[in-house]
């Protein structure tokens, strides 16, 4: 069997991406990243907890958080209250990291999401970056992050752990 890490590479989440942007947000088109420019300010992030252990994070810039949640509520973004906006991006991390988890072993589990303002999991000792890809429209990208967890309650994150 491979391992976690070659189950989830930039390239899956790549794919991951392409295929939910084609499904719930064709209206916007994807453009050429730019991963270097942090002025991200919402970050949606589902855990994933069982015989593998992570996290899975969407990062939009305010105005394409406010553009993916226009497109998949088919309003304009003059619309949309604060709400529909977390509500559309936290529906979108379920999409994502219910597409990773299905790379995952079993068994796994998808929290809810939960939305900040800020990169959680930043300098945090105990998570390893697996992947990183930037999406969609040139000046508003989309970045999406997988995590591991390097240890979970005391215990190495390994395949095969079973969940509590």
């Amino acid at each position: 069997m491979s391992s976690a890490t070659e189950l989830v590479s930039t390239e899956s989440l790549e794919e991951i991406l392409q295929e939910v942007w084609s499904a719930y947000l064709a209206a916007l088109e994807p453009g050429a990243p730019r991963p270097d420019e942090r002025v991200h300010e919402l970050t949606v992030t589902v855990a994933v907890r069982g015989a593998w252990n992570g996290y899975v994070e969407l990062t939009f810039p305010q105005p394409a958080a406010r553009l993916a949640a226009a497109a998949m509520l088919l309003f304009g973004a003059d619309e949309l209250s604060e709400r529909d906006v977390q509500d559309a991006i936290g529906e979108l991390v379920n999409i994502v990291g219910g597409n990773v988890k299905s790379l995952l072993p079993s068994p796994t589990k998808l929290s809810l999401p939960a939305v900040t303002t800020r990169l959680e999991h930043d300098g945090d000792e105990g998570l390893r970056l697996l992947a990183e890809v930037a999406y969609g429209p040139s000046d508003t990208p989309v970045v999406a992050r997988v995590w591991r967890a390097t240890a979970v309650d005391g215990q190495e994150g390994q395949e095969g752990q079973q969940a509590q």
